[in-house]
């Protein structure tokens, strides 16, 4: 089902590109879905691992500093939906 949703992403992701060589939409389409698709398959390998990274990330983030709130409002706004769902869960580990 999730590959079926990935491609249906990439679908409507290439019809609403604008790139100056339209023939490299579907390119762009991919990488972003995939870079998606990626993180939140992590997510699903090595939650601990996950859960260390965003903290290490978060930590190295001083000017200004980023609380756990802001830090995932930050992340949604790149559109990693996924991937915030999953930390939110254990923002006191982040």
């Amino acid at each position: 089902m999730a590959k079926y949703t990935a491609i249906y992403d990439a679908c409507v992701l290439y019809n609403i590109l604008n790139l100056p060589d339209p023939n490299d939409r579907h390119v762009l389409a991919a990488a972003i879905v995939g870079r998606v698709e990626f993180i939140a398959h992590l997510c699903d390998l090595s939650p601990s691992t996950i859960y260390k990274a965003a903290k290490m990330i978060r930590g190295r983030l001083k000017k200004p500093p980023m609380s756990v709130d802001d830090y995932l409002n930050c992340l949604a706004k790149q559109g990693l939906s996924k991937t915030v769902d999953f930390l939110r869960e254990a923002e006191s580990l982040i």
